[in-house]
């Protein structure tokens, strides 16, 4: 016998309830195990204690003047209900449940917002500045590339240039890809 199993059949053991064998199976049990032993010495005090307590006659109308007392209180209202239920609301169990609706919440909020804002027109000096810039890597490339390339393949190295070239355009002005 555990002593979960020991604990629930302590006031049928003190009241001589049990059967044979679960008495002795208990009994083995108290003798073994110190803090159910403990338990059941605390548990007979208490049955001990309340036996002997005065015994107090009460009127024969008193149920019912109780009952009609407790029929006129009313229920206090709920100091802070909403601060309980905040609470409740963000308990440890939930907590998972709030930061995945969140962080869904985030991520729709990001993918929403460039659609929802409206174009702003772009200055036409900074596309200006932008072309020159590219144009200067473009002929920075071209003039490593004519440095670089071993066997002066010409061909090969203005592939090269147009490929990036394309790719530096293409990263000044992106589509969106939605």
């Amino acid at each position: 016998m555990n002593c979960k199993q020991a604990n629930g059949l302590i006031s049928e053991y003190i009241d001589n309830q049990l059967s044979a064998r679960d008495t002795w199976e208990l009994d083995r049990h108290f003798g073994e195990c110190n803090p159910c032993q403990n338990l059941l010495n605390e548990m007979r005090q208490t049955v001990n204690i309340v036996a002997a307590a005065p015994e107090f006659k009460l009127s024969d109308d008193f149920a019912s003047k109780l009952s009609a007392r407790l029929a006129l209180v009313q229920p206090a209202p709920p100091r802070n209900a909403w601060l309980s239920n905040l609470r409740e609301a963000f308990r440890p169990g939930l907590r998972p449940a709030w930061v995945a609706g969140l962080g869904t919440c985030a991520i729709v909020a990001i993918m929403l917002v460039p659609t929802l804002m409206p174009n702003r027109p772009v200055d036409p000096r900074q596309v200006t500045q932008t072309k020159k810039a590219i144009e200067r890597v473009v002929q920075f490339e071209n003039v490593s590339n004519a440095v670089s390339d071993p066997f002066g393949d010409t061909a090969a190295a203005s592939m090269v240039t147009t490929n990036s070239a394309e790719s530096a355009a293409n990263a000044t002005n992106p589509e969106p890809i939605w």
